[in-house]
This record gives structure tokens, C-alpha cells and sequence, in this order.
């Protein structure tokens, strides 16, 4: 391996759109929003494919995807080596050519931390917050406009409706209710980023409140930063909600608190109607109530999703629950 590193360059057609150089270690791909590398494409997998890389070379492993990886137009049936010129196809229309760089031509590597919640993530030089954090590249316009970011330098700048506010890598950033930093990947890692939130933000759902069911998101100091009262959305996250702190009671590991199965999910929401419904509009549902979190302060990725069950990731707020689970 190149003492640079490895980078893949993104394509569209022939030109490179975007760039990701691969950390040592391995870089799971795929289209949910807790992936190192997400691609938000509709034929990308939630978890499509993993990339291995250390001083033997790159590996990759394909994870059970609907619509393969291929290397030279390959399809990868267990795992593959990668060499520079490789061309990697992720789905069906996903490609991007694998780079060898040299020490001198190796880019800057940045790590975003969304401090309300601690989550860590590598960032390209420019990205938008918002869909960073929601894990898709679609617009909320309920939220209004979105942070647009770009890192030049030592400096971070932050565009918003034609305001730029600007702050040094390493310092605090408020953007609306997001408060982040981007911090310079030689210097840290998601490892020892993750716990930079030391007073987590709280979710608390009532389904109760005067106003009827709420999700509220409150801040280190207790304020409000906003709330939900969209009844199905206060439903699914009362319900994961409970689910976290049964499991954490009955003292499961973390890995395994708080997955709920879809199906029972949507009969807590729709009641005899959920078969109606179906996957496509459970789907519907979780993409909204990702929005709500981004919107609120929270990130999209807290409310994990697997094949047929989903969960809020624990140890990423503190939940409060007005009222225990019926039944």
C-alpha cells in the first residue's frame, strides 16, 4: 500500500464527482446513515459492503446486498482484493476508481462531532449538516435552510441564506440547534470522539401532555429545544423508547437493547389497520421521524434501521418516558 493511503474516486460517467480516502482499518458502506461511508442511493443496500484496508492492501467483502458489488465488473461473491486502477461498482450504478496516494498528495482528513448527541462522523471538504445528519441528500423544508459547511485550511465556515459564520478547527460551532465541531482526523478518531458529549441531550416523550402526545427534545440545561406532536411519530418513538429502557432493565448488552420488529412497531401505530399500511408506508414513517430528530438538534442516525426491526441507538441521549408501555 501506498504510504499516502487509499482514496476512491467517485465517478460520474468519466468525472471524478467526489473523493473518499480510506481510513486504516474497515469502512462499512451502505446506504443507512450509520455507516462510515453512506451512499443514498435507492439501489445501494442499508449495509452493502465492507472495505477492509491495512498494509497488505484493500479488501472488500460483500454484506448480503440486493444488488451486488463488483470489482471490474466482477461480482464479488465473498471477498475481493482491490488494487490501484480497480474499478468498484457499489449497486447498480454507484462506481468509483481506486487510488494510490502518495504522502505528498494524501488530503487532510476531517472528523465532524455532532456534540448534542456525540456522534462522530469523517467529512469531505464541503457537505451540508443536515443531510449529514439525517443520512440522505434530501431537503427537510420544514426546517428551513439548510448549514451548508466547507473546511479551507485551519478555518470551517458555515453558510446559511447567505450568512457565513466561520470558526477554527477544534472550536464550537452553533448552528441552529446543532451545536458541532470539525476537528482534523490526525489528531482524533471516532473512538475517542464519540464520548466528547459529556452531558447528553434528553428526549423525553409524553403521551400525555396537555397537548396531547409529545416528543420534546431538551438540551444540557434542561431547555426545550423543540417538539414533536405528530401522533404516529410520538408513537413509533414511545414505543422504541420503552423497548431501551425494558432491555436496559433486563440487563441486555448494548448490541441488543432496544430492537423492536417492524411488524409490531406498525401495529402499535396503525392498531388492525397496519397490514393496510405496509413496509412502504412504516418506511415513510421512520424517514419523517429521522427529519424530526435532525430538526430538533438530535442526529437521523439515532433511530437505527435493520432488515425488519428498528431501534434508538442507546447511549446517544437520555430518554424519558411519561408513561410505561400498555400491556
Amino acid at each position: 500500500m501506498s504510504a499516502g493511503g487509499v482514496q476512491l474516486d467517485f465517478l460520474d460517467q468519466d468525472r471524478v464527482e467526489r473523493a473518499w480516502r480510506l481510513a486504516p482499518g474497515r469502512t462499512r458502506v451502505g446506504r443507512a446513515p450509520d455507516n462510515d461511508l453512506v451512499i443514498p442511493e435507492p439501489a445501494v443496500s442499508g449495509y452493502h459492503l465492507l472495505l477492509t484496508s491495512g498494509p497488505e492492501g484493500v479488501e472488500v467483502r460483500d454484506l448480503g446486498s440486493t444488488n451486488g458489488t463488483f470489482v471490474n465488473e466482477e461480482r464479488v461473491q465473498s471477498t475481493a482484493a482491490l488494487n490501484a486502477g480497480d474499478l468498484l461498482r457499489v449497486g447498480l450504478t454507484v462506481r468509483c476508481r481506486v487510488r494510490l496516494l502518495s504522502a505528498e498528495a494524501a488530503p487532510a482528513e476531517h472528523w465532524l462531532v455532532h456534540v448534542n448527541t456525540g456522534r462522530a462522523m469523517r467529512v469531505p471538504l464541503a457537505f451540508v449538516l443536515e443531510h449529514l445528519l439525517a443520512g440522505d441528500d434530501e431537503a427537510d423544508e420544514e426546517a428551513g435552510p439548510p448549514h451548508a459547511l466547507r473546511i479551507e485550511g485551519d478555518r470551517v465556515i458555515a453558510a446559511r441564506d447567505g450568512v457565513e459564520t466561520e470558526a477554527a478547527l477544534g472550536a464550537h460551532l452553533q448552528l441552529g440547534p446543532h451545536r458541532v465541531l470539525v476537528v482534523d482526523g490526525e489528531v482524533a478518531r471516532e473512538r475517542t470522539l464519540t464520548a466528547v458529549s459529556d452531558e447528553p441531550w434528553t428526549l423525553r416523550i409524553d403521551l400525555d401532555a396537555g397537548g396531547g402526545p409529545e416528543a420534546a427534545v431538551l438540551d444540557p440545561d434542561a431547555e426545550v429545544q423543540g417538539v414533536v406532536r405528530a401522533g404516529n411519530r410520538v408513537t413509533v418513538l414511545h414505543l422504541l423508547a420503552c423497548q431501551v429502557l425494558d432491555d436496559r432493565a433486563a440487563g441486555l448488552a448494548d448490541d441488543e437493547v432496544g430492537w423492536c420488529g417492524d411488524e409490531a412497531l406498525m401495529r402499535g401505530v396503525w392498531g388492525r389497520q397496519w397490514s393496510q399500511k405496509g413496509p412502504a408506508s412504516f418506511q415513510v414513517l421512520v424517514h419523517r421521524v429521522r427529519k424530526d430528530l435532525v430538526r430538533l438538534g438530535l442526529s437521523g442516525a439515532l433511530l437505527e434501521k435493520r432488515a425488519g426491526r428498528s431501534r434508538l441507538r442507546p447511549g446517544l441521549v437520555q430518554l424519558q418516558v411519561s408513561r410505561a408501555p400498555e400491556g
